[in-house]
């Protein structure tokens, strides 16, 4: 069945700016990254020092357990003195932007082309994690399955197993939050290669490679998918795609039952014109509420050029496997904001705070807080700076540059991932900051260390 799909950002009205609040395109922002001089109350600290800038880090990944314990997820980019690219595992109960609060362990050895890690916590309080294990970019990449049940910052108390290994060659495709736990403890995965989507499901015991059911979805070559699951373990995926003529797309993909099993179940739904480049997130709110974020690319689509580059914001109250119960407006952030890094957080009204590298002089990780008609095309947002790179080097200076005469930098906010506090006090959050050096005006990387910051209402 042919569907129309939502033209975004072709609807938006340019606002004035009042505050710092922005509705829009580029409303009250005329310099990319202005954030109307607001700025967040929040302290932080570099994490795990068993990892420098020049050996590296990748994608931190951040949740919280029932009892307010922070639990934290990252990949290292170099080998270790032992000679593996470490999985790290890190926790924190208290004052966690001192460095000293948290503990980390090391889950095990990803390759030196493998990493991708990902980690949900059990509503029993145990906590699971998925990662890849892979030699080299021409080699079949293993997904590593890893649990632990209680005193996880032992790295005895971790389990890990090989559950399965992909036959495609070809580039796997990992999206910001794959994995997801229903209120049961059952897991589920979203993952994408040439061969087309795959979900996973898990039910217990999940290191062992004979208690995943697996599915391929034949053709359906869904980027960087997402993964949430309903109250009753339901998967919906969002994901890019493209039609068959080749035009960037947005879709979901929705199954209710046997979906590990029968590629029947699912169906795809084109919500609308959209290229969002692996940096997206799906999050359903307290109402079982779909609220979507991502990061538009280049479509190379007259008619949406408008949202080319831009954070865009996507909604659906019921029947989200219709298109027309979609819809979808930019924040009004700069241009290129939100491009190394973004994530999405609803409080326990459902309204949204958006994380987001702001692509500012100095760069700096931002956020913008929706204030006003959140679900409408005249969303009011409020921009406020959290950490630049000019704080993050009077932190911890940047690494020295390699050549005479060269400069050396921060750039926060890569890889953002974040929390909002149950009490309502703020915001929790893990990025990277990446460290870049300035030599004979070639720009250059210095790598990158996780970084905890906590955000004051």
């Amino acid at each position: 069945m042919t569907q129309r799909l939502v033209v975004a950002g072709a609807l938006l009205a340019l606002a004035a700016c009042n505050n710092g609040a922005s509705s829009g395109p580029d409303a009250g922002q005329p310099d990319a990254g202005v954030d109307g001089g607001h700025v967040a109350q929040a302290s932080g600290a570099f994490l795990d020092s068993a990892v420098s800038a020049l050996s590296g880090a990748a994608e931190p990944r951040l949740t919280r357990d029932g009892q307010g314990v922070l639990h934290a997820l990252y990949s290292a980019t170099a080998a270790d003195e032992a000679g593996i690219f470490p999985v790290r595992y890190g926790q924190c109960a208290g004052a966690c932007d001192t460095a000293s609060s948290w503990t980390f362990v090391t889950l095990g050895d990803h390759g030196p082309a493998g990493g991708q890690a990902r980690l949900v916590l059990l509503p029993s309080g145990g906590a699971r994690a998925l990662y890849f294990r892979r030699a080299s970019a021409t080699s079949q990449a293993v997904v590593v399955s890893a649990q632990c049940d209680g005193a996880c910052t032992t790295s005895a108390s971790w389990r890990t197993g090989d559950v399965r290994t992909l036959t495609s060659l070809d580039a796997l495709a990992v999206g910001p939050e794959p994995l997801a736990a229903d209120a049961q403890g059952h897991l589920g995965v979203a993952l994408s290669s040439a061969a087309g989507l795959t979900f996973g499901a898990c039910d217990a015991d999940c290191t062992a490679s004979a208690s995943w059911a697996w599915l391929t979805l034949p053709g359906v070559l869904a980027e960087a998918p997402t993964l949430v699951l309903t109250a009753s373990g339901q998967p919906r995926v969002f994901a890019g795609a493209a039609t068959s003529s080749g035009d960037p797309t947005v879709e979901l993909l929705s199954c209710d039952a046997a979906c590990a099993t029968s590629a029947a179940a699912w169906t795809t739904t084109s919500l609308f014109w959209g290229k969002p480049l692996g940096r997206q997130v799906l999050r359903a709110d307290g109402q079982g509420r779909l609220r979507a974020l991502f990061y538009q690319g280049a479509t190379g689509r007259a008619d949406v050029a408008a949202s080319d580059h831009r954070a865009l914001f996507a909604w659906c109250d019921a029947a989200c496997d219709t298109q027309a119960a979609w819809n979808v407006e930019s924040l009004g952030l700069a241009a290129h904001a939100g491009a190394a890094g973004l994530d999405l957080v609803l409080d326990g009204a459902g309204q949204a705070t958006v994380l987001f590298t702001n692509p500012a002089d100095p760069p700096a990780l931002s956020l913008a807080s929706c204030t006003d008609a959140c679900t409408t095309a005249t969303a009011v947002w409020l921009v406020k700076r959290v950490e630049s790179g000019d704080d993050v080097q009077l932190a911890e200076k940047a690494p020295a540059p390699s050549c005479d005469g060269g400069t050396a930098s921060w750039v926060p906010g890569v890889d953002v991932s974040a929390l909002g506090r149950p009490d309502g006090g703020g915001l929790d959050l893990v990025h990277l900051a990446k460290a870049r050096q300035q030599c004979g005006g070639v720009s250059s990387s210095l790598g990158a260390r996780p970084r905890y910051a906590r955000v004051a209402p």
